[in-house]
């Protein structure tokens, strides 16, 4: 059995081409590992550095940076046609996405991630017989990571999450779903943990990368709240102007993009923008607000 059990090409206008690697009837199916399949997936990018010779002397300079550039991603494709039509629909598909940015994602024995591209290269096909043929679609990932989950972006849902509620009661803690331990309304309970925080001026959530680089947060505070921070170490990242009850303030770390109740906003009100990525392993983000509020991190798990 590959390792590899289905890949999903999708593009901007949600055409899809599924690739399942057990598929023995019409249609798509995934290629065997080998033979050009999956090249550029379990590999690292191409180094992006290079030591400077130095004059006069051994060795040489060091790179400032150690940078990677692009991921290319080779994925090979079996087509059987059912007709003449299901050939043609096939040729029409991998055509239309090759002018549009794609997701792709991954579904491995264990773990399930995606990358977003375009088609750098001509699509080869050859057939095999009359009804049969074989596809080499060759990616180009930008962003050479390589991120958790299948990374349907809209409310940010399959994004791994830590969140807390900022709240100036007396009581606390970490709520589980067996009883209402609450007096207050900043604290109740619900389908998952939710940390309470309570008397410190700020509290932290914990964040768990499981890759092997960092990756670039989306921080969250739900309204109403005039004022409210997330910082890691000595970046600290603020918002200072009041956001409606009701209404969710979302700020990108990666592009310092912001909306607020799904409406991109102008970031007038960042008080302070020195964003930070969510390293491998555990780390701590501490969080603070003028009222009680929920406060939220949502972060992808992310490798080279």
């Amino acid at each position: 059995m590959s390792v590899v059990q289905r890949v999903t090409i999708i593009a901007e206008d949600s055409r899809t081409i599924t690739l399942d690697s057990s598929q023995a009837t019409d249609g798509w199916a995934l290629a065997e590992p080998g033979g050009g399949n999956m090249d550029g997936w379990w590999t690292p990018p191409a180094p992006r550095a290079e030591a400077k010779v130095r004059p006069q002397a051994d060795g040489s300079y060091a790179p400032a940076s150690l940078l990677v550039g692009a991921r290319v991603l080779t994925i090979v494709a079996h087509h059987a046609a059912a007709s003449e039509t299901d050939e043609l629909q096939a040729r029409s598909l991998v055509s239309a996405i090759s002018r549009q940015w794609v997701r792709i994602v991954v579904e491995e024995v264990g773990r399930t991630s995606h990358v977003r591209g375009f088609l750098s290269a001509q699509a080869k096909a050859s057939h095999w017989d009359d009804d049969g043929s074989t596809w080499s679609l060759i990616f180009t990932i930008p962003d050479p990571l390589i991120y958790g989950g299948p990374g349907d972006d809209g409310d940010l849902s399959s994004w791994e999450s830590s969140e807390g509620v900022r709240s100036f009661s007396p009581d606390g803690g970490l709520l589980f779903p067996l009883f209402d331990q609450s007096p207050t309304m900043e604290a109740t309970t619900g389908p998952d943990p939710v940390m309470v925080f309570t008397g410190a001026r700020s509290s932290s959530l914990i964040l768990t990368n499981t890759g092997t680089a960092a990756s670039w947060p989306v921080l969250e505070v739900d309204g109403p709240v005039g004022r409210a921070s997330w910082s890691m170490g000595d970046q600290v990242v603020e918002w200072g102007s009041p956001v409606p009850a009701g209404v969710t303030l979302r700020i990108s770390t990666y592009d310092g993009a912001v909306s607020i109740g799904g409406v991109r906003s102008r970031r007038s009100g960042l008080v302070r923008d020195n964003f930070f990525r969510v390293p491998p392993g555990q780390s701590a983000v501490a969080v603070d607000s003028d009222v009680p509020a929920r406060m939220r991190v949502r972060w992808l798990s992310a490798w080279t």
